[in-house]
């Protein structure tokens, strides 16, 4: 996920906003900012961004949710480059199909988004709901949702043409008011092309009442639990200590879910005993007055525990990146007690943003980060490029190297070194010498699978880094079928041989299951083309979202992924369809042969597994990641599961009772 920093506006009346581009495949897609546009892309996204608990109704917010615009087409580009440039209807002029099942949340079971409680601001300071709502581009009534909170009896449809609105100038479209509090408030506003003509019982407009708890389905997550705010909150790293067996969680919230909130979001770690008991003083929430993210956990032998995420503030050490973030590292001893902290950010990346999600620590107490960094680009068909980056650290937290990624086969000034396009990674692995591996999803990083791709030229990607941060080799490799491939995991087993997972929207294994497809791969250390290759899928909709690949001391291997379908260890039959995604989890030995896979998750609910952990002394799986509700709009969950059989296990989780 890449975030921009633009403004748009009329003169004298400019809002700051960030762009939110999400990868083009199934995503659930949380946000809790201002004025933000969230792309979607390709895929049946689910775009839930607002957050009930940091907005006041009378302060300005409108997002833009854009279900599959971006770059789909070469026209879809340029009129996102337009909408950039301030102009918000451009899509108006343009025929833009469909390219997913989208579900527009506006409301969940509790409560309306982007209302006001207040009758009478409606009609005098706040007057219409004008100051909170969202904007819905390319909404496609034949297979997109909107999610509203109530029934049809709580809404009014009108249209509108040119309106003004302070600040963002003349509207048109189709606008959606709640009428709950008796006064007509505006929570959402549809502009596409052809033009939509609503009705409150079209199919297309979903209703949600009643606060309940989400209903597990059949032997799927009934022994899983959720925690979390009323806010948004998101796991996403999760390790074992090694000796004890206890659980550190790592996430994202825009609550109060470890302390009091600092800023837009925080970062929050969770330590969990191994029954499942929360461990609260060692717990805990830090942030600045920006945007603070955690994206990964990682123990040592000695018990220690590194968090490593980004940040727009000083969270340890000063601001590298005024006009961005910094990806930062930090290292705890097994107590809690905070040990050191570092920033990375422009001075060493070369980016104005930059973040970190790849976090591993060797024997000797070394710590690799990677992650990427944005910068501009020189590529006049988009202002902007990212760049693939690792960094190692000593023991006590002191660069050693810093390398980027890059093509090594190219001299330093060829265009091919340093690609104006994307390369990104968000894993990596450290062998027992010391070498680092990383994968991502690139645009050029060297020679592209199926050169046929007009726009959508994304590849998987994999490279060795030797102890002495030298770039060994680099392999691009996809399906020649005008897919796409995205590598989001790495690991090694116990010969050095090295295990990629990510998903393909076409033909990498040996056969192609259904619009996206999860895919392994097992390479040697000396490079070259995969040993095996594998694709797992069913009829439906299987992908992977910050997804994880993890190998235990006895060479089992263990992948994390999200699925609308039903994955089954022999006929991986049986496709879903629309937005309720489950969490699974799956091992398979070393040639890639299933040996088993769980799925888990909440009736009508997505849900999305994340990282993965093992207790190799006690034979235990842990899993995190996140869901909707129904604490929050966004809350994340950790389940257990017996490593050999796949079992969900009992795990008594409730590491925050009372948060809010």
């Amino acid at each position: 996920m890449d975030e921009i920093n633009i403004s748009f506006g009329t003169p004298g009346s400019d809002y700051l906003s960030k762009i939110f581009a999400h990868i083009p495949a199934s995503n659930l897609l949380p946000g809790g900012e201002e004025f933000q546009i969230v792309l979607g892309r390709a895929g049946n996204d689910t775009l839930n961004v607002y957050d009930p608990t940091s907005e006041a109704p009378d302060t300005p917010n409108v997002d833009l949710l854009i279900g599959d615009l971006f770059d789909n087409t070469p026209e879809e580009f340029n009129v996102f480059s337009q909408i950039l440039a301030g102009n918000l209807f451009a899509i108006l002029a343009a025929d833009i199909p469909s390219v997913g099942a989208d579900r527009f949340v506006l409301g969940n079971e509790s409560h309306a988004y982007y209302t006001n409680p207040s009758a009478q601001a409606l009609t005098t300071t706040d007057p219409g709901g004008f100051n909170q709502f969202a904007i819905i581009y390319d909404f496609d009534p034949e297979q997109d949702v909107i999610q509203l909170h109530g029934s049809q009896s709580n809404y009014v449809l009108q249209e509108l043409e040119d309106f003004p609105i302070e600040g963002l100038g003349l509207f048109s479209g189709e606008a959606i008011y709640s009428t709950e509090t008796g006064a007509a408030d505006l929570v959402g506003l549809v502009v596409s092309t052809p033009e939509v003509d609503l009705a409150l019982d079209g199919d297309y407009l979903q209703y949600v009442d009643k606060a309940v708890e989400g209903k597990p389905k059949r032997n799927k997550g009934r022994r899983g639990r959720k925690f979390g705010t009323l806010a948004q909150d998101q796991g996403y790293g999760i390790a074992v200590d090694p000796r004890w067996g206890q659980v550190y969680v790592t996430g994202i919230t825009t609550g109060s879910l470890n302390g009091p909130n600092q800023g837009a979001t925080d970062v929050w770690l969770s330590k969990i005993s191994r029954k499942g008991r929360p461990r609260r003083r060692k717990s805990f929430q830090l942030g600045t007055s920006g945007v603070d993210s955690a994206y990964n956990v990682v123990t040592d032998a000695d018990g220690n525990f590194y968090v490593a995420g980004d940040t727009e503030g000083s969270l340890f050490g000063s601001d590298d990146s005024p006009n961005g973030s910094d990806a930062w590292v930090a290292k705890y001893a097994r107590n809690g007690k905070f040990l050191w902290g570092q920033q990375i950010g422009e001075s060493v990346t070369g980016g104005f943003s930059s973040t970190s999600t790849g976090l591993q620590v060797d024997d000797d107490g070394n710590v690799y980060l990677s992650g990427l960094a944005i910068k501009a680009s020189p590529n006049p068909a988009f202002p902007i490029q990212d760049d693939a980056w690792v960094v190692k650290l000593d023991s006590y937290g002191e660069q050693q190297w810093f390398t980027q990624i890059s093509d090594p086969l190219q001299p330093d000034d060829s265009p091919l070194a340093n690609t104006p396009f994307f390369d990104e990674t968000y894993d990596l692995a450290v062998d027992t010498t010391g070498n680092s591996y990383l994968v991502g999803w690139t645009q050029g990083l060297t020679e592209p699978a199926d050169p046929s791709r007009s726009i959508l030229q994304y590849d998987a990607w994999l490279s060795k880094v030797a102890s002495d941060g030298t770039i060994e080799w680099t392999q691009q490799f996809g399906s020649t079928d005008e897919a796409q491939e995205f590598a989001w995991g790495v690991d090694t087993d116990s010969e050095g041989n090295i295990y990629v997972t990510g998903w393909t929207t076409g033909t990498l294994g040996d056969q192609s299951f259904g619009s996206y497809d999860v895919w392994l791969a097992k390479f040697t250390p000396d490079g070259g083309d995969p040993v095996w290759k594998k694709q797992i899928g069913s009829t439906g909709d299987d992908g992977q979202l910050f997804a994880d690949i993890l190998i235990d001391s006895s060479d089992n291997l263990f992948v994390s992924g999200y699925t609308n379908g039903d994955l089954d260890t022999d006929e991986l039959t049986n496709g879903g369809s629309g937005n309720d995604y489950d969490a699974w989890v799956g091992r398979f030995d070393l040639d890639g042969t299933t040996q088993w896979i769980q799925e888990f998750g909440l009736e009508g609910k997505d849900d999305y597994a994340t990282r993965l952990a093992i207790d190799d002394r006690r034979g235990w799986l842990y899993a995190t990641g996140f869901t909707e509700g129904p604490l929050g709009n966004v809350d994340p969950w950790v389940t257990k599961l017996d490593a050999y059989s796949g079992q969900l296990q009992n795990f008594p989780l409730s590491p925050l009772d009372g948060a809010v």
